[in-house]
């Protein structure tokens, strides 16, 4: 069975939520088939490569996609496991596509 990591931008989610960094280490740690959560500092490829999760982001705008190592959806270039994940969802790099907001103008 697959494990799924799922990073909620929009709170539109039917899913119980771990938000407390304690929380989702512990789920991490000990192999959860899902996680929920609204912490964008989980957004890291290392749930990839090191515990075998398949990590989906659900924008504020838009429909679910999942980042994968290499040619990623919605992504102008190949995603490499040294990428930091999370400084390129705050700059914007998966916004290309303008049907995807991820985070808010507002930030």
């Amino acid at each position: 069975m697959d494990k799924e990591f799922h990073v909620w931008f929009n709170p539109n989610f039917k899913h119980p939520m771990w938000d407390r960094y304690s929380d989702v280490v512990r789920l991490i740690q000990s192999g959860k088939d899902r996680i929920d959560t609204q912490n964008i500092i989980f957004a890291d490829l290392r749930l990839i490569t090191e515990h075998g999760y398949r990590l989906f982001i659900h924008p504020e705008v838009g429909d679910v996609f999942e980042i994968t190592l290499g040619e990623c959806e919605h992504l102008d270039r190949d995603l490499r496991p040294v990428m930091n994940l999370l400084k390129m969802i705050l700059n914007g790099a998966f916004e290309s596509n303008e049907k995807f907001a991820i985070v808010s103008e507002v930030l």
